[in-house]
């Protein structure tokens, strides 16, 4: 477990080790929740919609 000290304006950083383990640089975006009185972050992949149009278009019909 790590402490992270929170940051006058808000902000906090993930310790190195933790950025690694998940795959993320600077710029990746997180998503963060409160859940039973813990905060929750995890990762959050952006899909461009045109892509995942293309992709869905392709699906339909398709046996999962």
């Amino acid at each position: 477990m790590s402490t992270i000290k929170i940051a006058a304006n808000g902000t906090i950083t993930l310790p190195a080790k933790l950025r690694k383990a998940l795959g993320l640089t600077a710029g990746d975006l997180v998503s963060a929740e409160l859940r039973n009185g813990r905060i929750v972050i995890k990762p959050v992949k952006i899909v461009d919609a045109d892509v995942f149009r293309r992709a869905h278009l392709r699906n339909i019909g398709r046996n999962p």
